[in-house]
Protein backbone atom coordinates (compact mmCIF):
# COMPACT_ATOMS: atom_id res chain seq x y z
CA UNK A 1 0.00 0.00 0.00
CA UNK A 2 1.24 3.30 -0.92
CA UNK A 3 2.23 5.08 1.84
CA UNK A 4 1.16 8.09 0.12
CA UNK A 5 -2.19 6.70 -0.07
CA UNK A 6 -2.79 6.31 3.25
CA UNK A 7 -2.14 9.52 4.27
CA UNK A 8 -4.49 10.94 1.20
CA UNK A 9 -6.94 8.45 3.52
CA UNK A 10 -6.37 10.49 6.47
CA UNK A 11 -6.63 13.94 4.82
CA UNK A 12 -10.59 12.41 4.01
CA UNK A 13 -11.82 10.66 6.34
CA UNK A 14 -9.42 11.42 9.61
CA UNK A 15 -8.24 9.16 12.28
CA UNK A 16 -10.46 5.88 11.04
CA UNK A 17 -7.75 5.71 8.10
CA UNK A 18 -5.04 4.56 11.12
CA UNK A 19 -7.42 2.35 13.26
CA UNK A 20 -8.18 0.48 9.74
CA UNK A 21 -4.58 -0.35 9.80
CA UNK A 22 -4.45 -1.77 13.43
CA UNK A 23 -6.09 -5.09 12.81
CA UNK A 24 -4.14 -8.53 12.44
CA UNK A 25 -3.51 -8.09 8.96
CA UNK A 26 -0.24 -8.35 6.97
CA UNK A 27 0.40 -4.99 5.51
CA UNK A 28 3.19 -3.59 3.15
CA UNK A 29 3.61 0.05 3.13
CA UNK A 30 5.69 1.24 0.07
CA UNK A 31 7.97 4.63 -0.26
CA UNK A 32 7.86 4.49 3.59
CA UNK A 33 9.43 8.00 4.44
CA UNK A 34 7.94 10.08 1.13
CA UNK A 35 4.43 10.46 2.65
CA UNK A 36 3.63 14.36 3.91
CA UNK A 37 1.79 14.92 7.43
CA UNK A 38 -1.37 14.26 7.69
CA UNK A 39 -3.83 17.04 8.07
CA UNK A 40 -7.76 16.66 8.84
CA UNK A 41 -9.58 19.80 9.57
CA UNK A 42 -7.06 21.39 11.99
CA UNK A 43 -5.35 18.00 13.42
CA UNK A 44 -1.96 17.61 11.73
CA UNK A 45 -0.76 14.17 12.18
CA UNK A 46 2.32 11.87 11.02
CA UNK A 47 -0.09 9.14 10.18
CA UNK A 48 2.58 6.21 9.32
CA UNK A 49 4.16 6.94 12.38
CA UNK A 50 1.38 6.21 14.21
CA UNK A 51 0.24 3.01 12.57
CA UNK A 52 3.96 2.19 12.63
CA UNK A 53 3.67 2.72 16.71
CA UNK A 54 -0.05 0.49 16.68
CA UNK A 55 1.86 -2.20 14.33
CA UNK A 56 4.27 -2.60 16.79
CA UNK A 57 2.15 -3.38 19.83
CA UNK A 58 0.39 -6.34 17.53
CA UNK A 59 3.70 -7.11 16.95
CA UNK A 60 4.60 -7.54 20.74
CA UNK A 61 1.57 -8.60 21.62
CA UNK A 62 -0.11 -10.84 18.42
CA UNK A 63 3.04 -11.31 16.49
CA UNK A 64 1.73 -10.03 13.84
CA UNK A 65 3.99 -8.68 10.85
CA UNK A 66 4.50 -5.41 9.16
CA UNK A 67 6.49 -4.78 5.73
CA UNK A 68 7.80 -1.46 4.22
CA UNK A 69 9.76 -0.72 1.03
CA UNK A 70 12.03 2.59 1.74
CA UNK A 71 14.62 4.56 0.18
CA UNK A 72 16.28 5.64 2.91
CA UNK A 73 18.36 4.65 4.95
CA UNK A 74 18.24 3.63 8.65
CA UNK A 75 19.62 7.21 10.04
CA UNK A 76 17.26 8.89 7.46
CA UNK A 77 14.51 6.95 8.72
CA UNK A 78 15.23 7.80 12.07
CA UNK A 79 15.65 11.78 11.36
CA UNK A 80 12.15 11.71 9.65
CA UNK A 81 10.16 9.63 12.58
CA UNK A 82 11.98 10.26 15.55
CA UNK A 83 14.70 8.40 17.65
CA UNK A 84 11.41 6.64 20.00
CA UNK A 85 9.90 5.36 16.51
CA UNK A 86 13.15 4.35 15.02
CA UNK A 87 14.05 1.96 17.94
CA UNK A 88 10.68 0.25 17.87
CA UNK A 89 11.11 0.14 13.74
CA UNK A 90 14.65 -2.06 14.39
CA UNK A 91 12.04 -4.25 16.31
CA UNK A 92 9.19 -4.27 13.52
CA UNK A 93 11.38 -4.39 10.30
CA UNK A 94 14.21 -6.46 9.08
CA UNK A 95 16.40 -4.43 7.30
CA UNK A 96 18.10 -5.14 3.62
CA UNK A 97 19.98 -2.75 2.27
CA UNK A 98 21.30 -2.82 -1.55
CA UNK A 99 24.69 -0.68 -2.59
CA UNK A 100 24.32 2.39 -4.18
CA UNK A 101 23.71 2.35 -7.94
CA UNK A 102 22.29 -0.99 -7.80
CA UNK A 103 19.50 -0.96 -10.45
CA UNK A 104 15.98 0.36 -9.19
CA UNK A 105 14.27 -2.89 -9.02
CA UNK A 106 10.20 -2.17 -10.49
CA UNK A 107 9.55 -3.67 -13.79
Amino acid sequence: IPTKNIVFGFNNIGFKIIEEYNDKQVYCFDDLGTETTGKYFTNVCNVLGDILLARHKSLINHQIVTHATTNFNSNELKEHYGSDLHSKMQELFNYISFKKGTKNKHR
